[in-house]
């Protein structure tokens, strides 16, 4: 068990990663660089941790445990990224040209994310389980559920996939999604595995802390909420991640849910990681934009296999158009890959 430290609610949640760097300096070790991510509402008080503490645990003998210092990184926009707010990412749902209450408390509200990374040196296990020891609370309130606390949480089974990467996740440029009541909901996740490995996607309750390693306290959902339903109609499907919905009710609903990977040929799970993703469902009158075509104008040998899904040989050159439709006439579409940034299919244009 943990102490806290007892502060006003605005931690959105966060995550850890981890990617492989290769053998370490002692025989039948390796190293991974271990990547967390916490995510603060610029509503509340401001994230100021310099560094955090990660926990690495060999289960299920729960030895040996290794526990590491991560020092904050700061962050470095890119070009047409908004500035930073001492090193935090701002990931705030509004136009790359507005501000943020993240940088300026006048300003409308949003969400940033501070990162802190260290690498471990991990013996042959059956599986490691990394998570983080929160130094600050509290989460800030959502509609579903109450809970104080947050602890990311990812798994590896360092003895049988001992180079293994962590998905990566394009949901991370916008991980706080504005939605309209009423509408339509699809939101996808956007996972991405570097080792080629099959991805399964389940829900679970949002993890308040971690009694011990492999026992958690989960938040406490509120009435006609849970795990499996944290809002009324949703949907997740397991094998693409896409998360679908319509409500009528407005307010801030917070989702978790487990990305599970399995190595192809033998169906061995390879890793997984804890994930969250906050809704803020408002009434508005915007209507999202819709793909109308799918698929469509494939050139080169590549074949359709589904409305969003090809088949293509490594090394083949190819191209598709999507038709994205946007009922409100004055609005001008802006898109942006996460594919031609060596994730997916580096070399891609748009």
């Amino acid at each position: 068990n943990f102490n806290y430290e007892a502060a006003a609610s605005h931690v959105s949640g966060g995550s850890i990663k981890y990617t492989y760097l290769g053998p370490g300096t002692v025989a039948g070790t390796h190293r991974y660089k271990v990547v967390l991510g916490v995510y603060r509402d610029c509503n509340g008080m401001r994230y100021t941790t310099t560094s955090e503490r990660i926990t690495a645990v060999c289960m299920p003998g729960r030895t040996p445990l290794i526990v590491q210092t991560a020092p904050k990184v700061n962050y470095i926009p890119k070009a047409g990224e908004r500035p930073a707010n001492l090193g935090a990412k701002d990931v705030s749902d509004v136009c790359r040209n507005k501000s943020t209450k993240c940088l300026n408390r006048t300003n409308p509200g949003g969400y940033e994310v501070s990162f802190y990374e260290t690498i471990f040196q991990l013996p042959a296990c059956d599986y490691w389980e990394i998570y983080m020891s929160p130094s600050q609370c509290c989460r800030n309130g959502t509609t579903n559920m109450n809970g104080s606390y947050f602890a990311p949480v990812t798994r590896l089974a360092s003895r049988s996939f001992p180079k293994n990467n962590s998905p990566i996740f394009a949901d991370e440029v916008k991980p706080f999604p504005s939605v309209c009541t009423g509408q339509d909901v699809f939101y996808g996740i956007g996972t991405f595995d570097p080792d080629g490995d099959s991805l399964r996607f389940i829900f679970d309750g949002a993890i308040d802390r971690i009694n011990t390693p492999g026992n958690y306290t989960y938040v406490r959902y509120n009435g006609g909420f849970s795990a499996a339903i944290p809002i009324p109609g949703i949907k997740l499907d397991s094998t693409t991640g896409l998360i679908s919905f319509k409500t009528t009710r407005t307010g801030k609903y917070l989702v978790a849910f487990w990305v599970i990977e399995y190595e192809r040929c033998t169906g061995k799970e390879v890793g997984r990681t804890h994930r969250e993703v906050q809704f803020d469902v408002r009434s508005c009158s915007n209507n999202v934009p819709r793909d109308i075509s799918g698929v469509s104008n494939l050139i080169g040998n590549v074949k359709k296999t589904g409305r969003y899904k090809m088949e293509v040989c490594q090394g083949e050159k190819f191209s598709w158009e999507d038709t994205i439709f946007d009922k409100d006439a004055t609005d001008t579409l802006r898109f942006e890959s996460n594919m031609g940034a060596g994730v997916g299919l580096p070399g891609m244009t748009m």
